[in-house]
């Protein structure tokens, strides 16, 4: 039964919940203290939710189902070990890339300052923000892959209605990105690709290690740009 609440708390109330969340902060986006409480909500859910899918799934819910993991069973070992280190690989200089050029051209910050307007109502603008910021990144990095890989992958390959292995990813993929809805629907396609990347690197490496560092740290990269971009705004 906590289980069956879990899914559809992921499935139906973290996407309706994001909806009047971005909605109520566009109304509030000059109001001082909105912002700051949001990440503070944010991140309380985030973590309550995680702890029930632990005390739902218990330890397992920190490794692949094997269901899952035996549908990959084709891919040779070294093989998926080289498609994980060349995925993290990849990851990694992607994301040092934006915060380097912004570092070295105000042109490619203007750039991206526009590129990121939309979500101005969500992401840092003043100190206090950019100090709990780094927070609640390492919150959706660590609780996000808990409920969305850990979690919802099992859950969707075993019970009630099991998922043949690709519909469980899909499935896992597309709840995971409407969870993101206040990014827009390219930002709900978006994180929905990453998110079966993510799945893909949880069952290569056999471990959510790697999902958790890398989501943490595709987060942390507009805050990292906008600290190099609004240093009047950032103390060191």
């Amino acid at each position: 039964m906590p289980a069956h609440a879990l899914f559809l708390f992921l499935a139906a109330v973290m996407p309706v919940w994001d909806v009047f969340e971005t909605r109520r902060l566009k109304r509030l986006r000059d109001h001082p203290r909105a912002k700051i409480r949001s990440y503070a909500k944010t991140m309380a859910v985030l973590w309550l939710a995680a702890l029930w899918a632990h005390a739902a799934s218990g330890a397992a819910v920190l490794n692949p189902p094997p269901a899952l993991h035996a549908a990959l069973s084709w891919l040779p070992a070294k093989a998926a070990s080289g498609l994980a280190a060349g995925f993290v690989a990849g990851a990694a200089a992607g994301l040092l890339v934006l915060p380097l050029a912004a570092a070295r051209s105000p042109k490619v910050r203007q750039s991206i300052a526009r590129r990121l307007a939309p979500l101005d109502f969500f992401l840092p603008t003043r100190p206090p923000e950019f100090r709990l910021f780094p927070a609640l990144c390492l919150s959706a990095g660590i609780c996000e892959e808990i409920l969305y890989r850990g979690f919802l992958l099992s859950y969707l390959a075993s019970a009630p209605l099991p998922l043949p292995a690709w519909g469980a990813l899909a499935a896992a993929s597309v709840l995971f990105g409407l969870a993101h809805l206040y990014q827009g629907l390219s930002g709900v396609l978006a994180t929905s690709v990453l998110g079966l990347l993510l799945s893909l690197l949880f069952l290569w490496t056999g471990s959510l290690a790697l999902p958790m560092l890398l989501h943490t740290l595709i987060d942390l990269r507009a805050w990292l740009i906008l600290r190099i971009g609004r240093p009047a705004e950032t103390p060191a």
